[in-house]
Formats: structure tokens, C-alpha cells, sequence
């Protein structure tokens, strides 16, 4: 399978959450009450940042050749108080 690796824009959000909810639900139960409305803010406030800000923050995902979403990818520029350097903090 070939994959096409793009920035997200706002038209994924819905696909994303879809699949962050399919994959990530049974690792959330009874430690955390999965939310897809404040996951969809989550992912728009970045989606806003990294078209802004492309050093930032960065949020891919992956297309077949059919046009479906099949991957994403979700990672932040953090910084850590024993140092003035950043890293890449993956949020996803």
C-alpha cells in the first residue's frame, strides 16, 4: 500500500477523530472519559497553529490511493526546564 503523507487542514478533523476513536478507544476505558468534541477543538487549535507556526507543532496524516485516511501523526516542539534546547514531544 502507498501512502501520501500530508499536513492536516481542517477538512480531516472529522476522519482524525473517527479514527482516534476507533484506535485509541479500548486503551482510554476506565482510565480516561473519552471526549471527541474537546479532541475535535484539540486538533483545529493545531491544525491553526502548524499552518501559522509550521516550526511548532506538526500534525500529518496519511491518504491511500483511494483518498483514505489510513494514519496520522501528532507531535509539538517542547521545551523542558533543565535546558533551553526543544524536542519533538509526540502527542500521537
Amino acid at each position: 500500500m502507498i501512502l501520501r503523507w500530508t499536513r492536516a487542514v481542517g477538512s480531516d478533523i472529522e476522519e482524525i477523530t473517527q479514527l482516534g476513536i476507533q484506535y485509541f478507544q479500548q486503551d482510554l476505558t476506565g482510565i480516561y472519559t473519552p471526549d471527541p468534541l474537546n479532541y475535535k477543538y484539540c486538533l483545529t487549535r493545531q491544525i491553526v497553529e502548524q499552518f501559522f507556526n509550521p516550526n511548532a507543532c506538526l500534525l500529518m496524516i496519511a491518504r491511500d490511493q483511494l483518498e483514505k485516511l489510513q494514519a496520522f501523526t501528532w507531535a509539538d516542539r517542547e521545551s523542558v526546564p533543565w535546558a533551553s534546547e526543544h524536542h519533538c514531544g509526540i502527542k500521537i
